[in-house]
């Protein structure tokens, strides 16, 4: 093979060599990254969605602590032209005909409404999840716990999602699990300033009056704890310490 003949072979197999290199190795590398950008965009989605209901359910919870009558107001005389929302549009005087009967002082001493707004909280999360995610998406929490902590003076509202996100069965076969199972958590304080005060005085007034029935004897420990503290504040070993 003369010198031209040899300088041309070496240039096909190095050219297809390289075609062989792409087509075996860089390209099926391109089409996984491209699937793997296509699957983390569906995850990603997915977790906000679910982050969001969970918001959502938070602040629907302390809408209907802050106010038992809100579900019925919202349910009767809601409207979702504007896509998915928890405002109450289009309220007028018929709107709250019969509705008040459930807001009465000192409710949350008792606070027996609380079952019922959990399981409307739950209602109203899966509600959002349905309004939010991509249609053709299966993505259905598996469970929703709406926990309401109430302080008598202040309420917490704690709502709870997890969902499990999918993955094609051929990552098994590389040892990966073939779902990732996700949390999605949120929190909101209630605090009714009428209530907040209302409550506040009903603490005090019933301390007052069941040391007025034990014959004040909480104010006479008081007052003997009061004198003692004083002694040992001026005893000599406390200005020697002073002095120290």
């Amino acid at each position: 093979m003369n010198r031209r003949g040899s300088t041309y072979f070496n240039f096909i197999k190095k050219t297809e060599g390289n075609s062989l290199v792409e087509n075996v190795i860089v390209l099926p590398l391109i089409f996984l990254c491209i699937y793997f950008i296509i699957i983390g965009a569906f995850f990603v989605h997915d977790k906000i969605t679910l982050d969001a209901a969970v918001e959502r359910g938070a602040v629907y919870a302390a809408k209907c602590v802050s106010d038992p009558n809100y579900a019925e107001i919202a349910a009767t005389i809601y409207n979702d032209e504007d896509g998915y929302t928890m405002e109450i549009k289009g309220a007028s005087g018929a709107s709250f005909t019969g509705v008040g009967k459930d807001i009465h002082p000192y409710r949350y001493v008792m606070f027996t409404y609380k079952g019922q707004i959990e399981q409307l909280v739950r209602d109203h999360t899966y509600e959002a999840v349905k309004n939010t995610k991509i249609p053709w998406r299966e993505l259905t929490p598996e469970s929703v716990t709406c926990k309401i902590d109430n302080y008598v003076v202040y309420q917490e509202v704690t709502v709870t999602a997890k969902a499990s996100y999918p993955i094609p069965k051929l990552f098994a076969l590389i040892g990966l699990p073939t779902e990732i199972e996700y949390t999605a958590s949120a929190t909101e304080s209630v605090t009714d300033p009428d209530e907040l005060i209302r409550n506040a005085d009903l603490i005090v007034d019933t301390i007052v009056k069941v040391d007025n029935m034990t014959g004040n004897h909480l104010k006479k420990i008081t007052d003997a704890l009061e004198r003692f503290t004083a002694q040992i504040k001026n005893s000599t070993f406390a200005r020697f310490i002073n002095l120290k």
